[in-house]
């Protein structure tokens, strides 16, 4: 998965996104049970605004605002 930081042993990383994001399908082709096919994803569009408005008020959601501004780009919470 392009850009993704890697995952260290005994690491966790999560993945968040509305219904229908394909959070599921991109743990399966982690995971080897799927094969990736053609598909395809927006980085620069209005799909951020719609993301945000899912998450409820708070870190995450902060957290989320600074990454679509690109403030940030890793989250880490020990």
């Amino acid at each position: 998965m392009y850009r993704l930081p890697s995952i260290e042993s005994e690491g966790v990383i999560g993945m968040l996104g509305p219904n229908g994001m394909g959070k599921s399908t991109a743990l399966s082709v982690l995971a080897g049970t799927r094969q990736p096919n053609l598909g395809d994803w927006e980085i620069d569009s209005a799909a951020w605004d719609d993301i945000i408005q899912s998450v409820p008020s708070g870190l995450v959601r902060e957290h989320m605002v600074r990454v679509s501004a690109g403030e940030s780009s890793v989250s880490m919470k020990p």
